[in-house]
């Protein structure tokens, strides 16, 4: 396939859409690609997107979209995470962690994992149905985690479903005879605490103080007790919760005030829900299709894959349409 040039353009009150076409005023900033942005984080002014058939990640100012750096990607990338000041980059066929003020690699290996959580500085990662430690310097495995057997002889499966990290403990999510859970882990006593069953694996989860917030690929919303495991009855599926998500994109957010945020992805539109209840407090409407979203102080970034380009919205247009 033949590689498209990146472009890059900033579109302010009048808006050209990702396509090319004139689309109606709107608060919504477009940041036009040539291929295809995914995954996105946001370290201080710089905007990290991941664009896996452009085969590299860009760091971006956040104010004009210039380039300043660009870093190849030989992984084969899924995804980006920021994980104690460190991106990692998460591929098919490897793992980076890049400094964000160099952008230099400063750790790779060609094990590839699903995903990463830190625990009181110790970094977790799951792959292939098993959960691992790694050096969260050189990236190199430190232990295989051989979790406690559900019976005798019986092992459990860690799927395929994003770490959690709350306080002491690891959120894994854990197949055995007795169905899907997600599973507290102690890295401490190695030991399985609390788990609560799941109809599915989640696409996306994030913790909120006492809150573990889970996203399934049906749209359906729920939040866990992170000390007990006990699901909160209050909890409220998305609206309109018919159709699905894709698989593992990052459709939950926490903004650095404790807020919570969620993309529903078939129907365009961004929530922003109550933390501690899950109901929505108010939402917008998006352009374009999103996939992934990340949360800062005043802006919601988010990536569109389907239409190459990423979104950067005022948190104020949608904290506006609060009732």
């Amino acid at each position: 396939m033949l590689r498209q040039t990146v472009h890059f353009a900033l579109v302010a009150t009048f808006v050209v859409g990702c396509g090319g076409d004139d689309e109606a005023s709107t608060p919504e900033q477009f940041f036009v690609f040539g291929e295809t942005p995914d995954s996105l984080v946001v370290v201080d002014d710089a905007l990290w997107v991941l664009d896996p058939e452009g085969g590299e990640l860009l760091r971006l100012d956040a104010t004009d979209g210039s380039i300043s750096a660009r870093v190849a990607d030989d992984t084969g990338g899924d995804l980006i995470q920021l994980i104690d000041g460190s991106i990692w980059l998460l591929g098919s066929y490897g793992t980076k962690r890049i400094d964000p003020s160099t952008a230099n690699v400063v750790a790779s290996t060609d094990v590839s994992y699903s995903s990463l959580a830190s625990v009181n500085g110790r970094l977790f990662a799951n792959r292939d149905g098993d959960l691992y430690e790694l050096d969260p310097n050189s990236a190199e495995e430190l232990t295989q985690i051989e979790l406690p057997e559900y019976s005798p002889g019986s092992e459990r499966e860690v799927l395929r479903m994003p770490l959690a990290a709350s306080g002491d403990t690891l959120w894994v999510g854990i197949s055995d005879g007795n169905g899907i859970a997600a599973a507290a882990f102690d890295p401490e006593s190695g030991t399985l605490g609390p788990m609560r069953a799941l109809d599915a694996a989640a696409s996306s989860t994030v913790v909120i103080g006492d809150r573990l917030w889970l996203l399934g690929r049906d749209r359906k919303l729920r939040a866990l007790d992170a000390e007990t495991g006990e699901e909160v009855d209050s909890v409220n599926p998305l609206p309109d919760g018919d159709s699905v998500l894709d698989e593992y994109n990052l459709a939950l957010a926490v903004g650095p005030d404790g807020s919570l945020w969620a993309v529903d992805q078939p129907e365009q539109v961004i929530y922003m829900l109550d933390p501690a209840t899950g109901d929505p407090l108010a939402q917008f409407a998006l352009t374009y299709r999103p996939d992934s979203i990340f949360v800062t102080d005043d802006s919601i970034w988010i990536s569109n894959h389907y239409d190459g380009c990423v979104t950067r919205l005022p948190r104020s247009a949608v904290v506006d349409t609060m009732v």
